[in-house]
Protein backbone atom coordinates (compact mmCIF):
# COMPACT_ATOMS: atom_id res chain seq x y z
CA UNK A 1 0.00 0.00 0.00
CA UNK A 2 0.98 3.66 -1.38
CA UNK A 3 0.97 6.09 1.58
CA UNK A 4 -0.17 9.74 0.43
CA UNK A 5 2.03 12.28 1.54
CA UNK A 6 5.16 10.17 2.55
CA UNK A 7 7.73 11.37 -0.23
CA UNK A 8 9.02 15.23 -0.27
CA UNK A 9 7.21 17.73 -2.68
CA UNK A 10 10.76 17.36 -4.83
CA UNK A 11 10.25 13.80 -5.32
CA UNK A 12 6.64 14.44 -6.26
CA UNK A 13 7.27 12.25 -10.03
CA UNK A 14 10.10 9.67 -9.24
CA UNK A 15 9.75 6.24 -8.68
CA UNK A 16 10.44 5.46 -5.01
CA UNK A 17 10.59 2.09 -4.24
CA UNK A 18 9.78 1.55 0.08
CA UNK A 19 9.47 -2.65 -0.19
CA UNK A 20 9.82 -4.67 -2.90
CA UNK A 21 5.94 -4.65 -3.32
CA UNK A 22 5.44 -1.09 -2.39
CA UNK A 23 5.58 2.10 -5.32
CA UNK A 24 4.81 5.38 -5.84
CA UNK A 25 3.20 5.76 -8.91
CA UNK A 26 2.97 9.58 -10.02
CA UNK A 27 -0.70 11.24 -10.75
CA UNK A 28 0.48 12.03 -14.41
CA UNK A 29 0.85 7.76 -15.41
CA UNK A 30 -2.18 7.42 -13.48
CA UNK A 31 -4.25 9.68 -15.46
CA UNK A 32 -2.41 8.29 -18.42
CA UNK A 33 -3.51 4.79 -17.95
CA UNK A 34 -6.56 5.53 -17.28
CA UNK A 35 -7.49 7.26 -20.25
CA UNK A 36 -5.84 4.41 -22.15
CA UNK A 37 -8.02 1.72 -20.61
CA UNK A 38 -11.46 0.91 -19.78
CA UNK A 39 -14.37 3.02 -18.96
CA UNK A 40 -14.07 1.37 -15.42
CA UNK A 41 -10.64 1.91 -15.34
CA UNK A 42 -11.70 5.74 -15.95
CA UNK A 43 -14.06 5.45 -13.06
CA UNK A 44 -11.53 4.03 -10.90
CA UNK A 45 -9.06 7.17 -11.54
CA UNK A 46 -11.84 9.75 -10.78
CA UNK A 47 -12.53 8.33 -7.84
CA UNK A 48 -8.92 8.43 -6.65
CA UNK A 49 -8.87 11.89 -7.80
CA UNK A 50 -11.91 12.91 -5.79
CA UNK A 51 -10.59 11.22 -2.75
CA UNK A 52 -6.86 13.05 -3.26
CA UNK A 53 -8.30 16.62 -4.16
CA UNK A 54 -10.73 15.79 -1.06
CA UNK A 55 -7.74 14.89 0.92
CA UNK A 56 -5.51 17.83 -0.24
CA UNK A 57 -8.15 19.87 0.39
CA UNK A 58 -8.26 18.77 4.40
CA UNK A 59 -4.35 19.75 4.86
CA UNK A 60 -4.87 22.90 2.94
CA UNK A 61 -3.14 22.49 0.28
CA UNK A 62 -4.16 22.96 -3.66
CA UNK A 63 -4.47 20.54 -6.40
CA UNK A 64 -1.01 22.31 -8.00
CA UNK A 65 1.12 22.03 -4.67
CA UNK A 66 -0.75 18.47 -4.08
CA UNK A 67 1.16 17.29 -7.82
CA UNK A 68 4.22 18.23 -6.82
Amino acid sequence: MTYLGTYPAWRAYERVAETENQQFTPVAEMRANAEAGTAEMREVFAIIMQVRKTCLARVGLTEELGDG
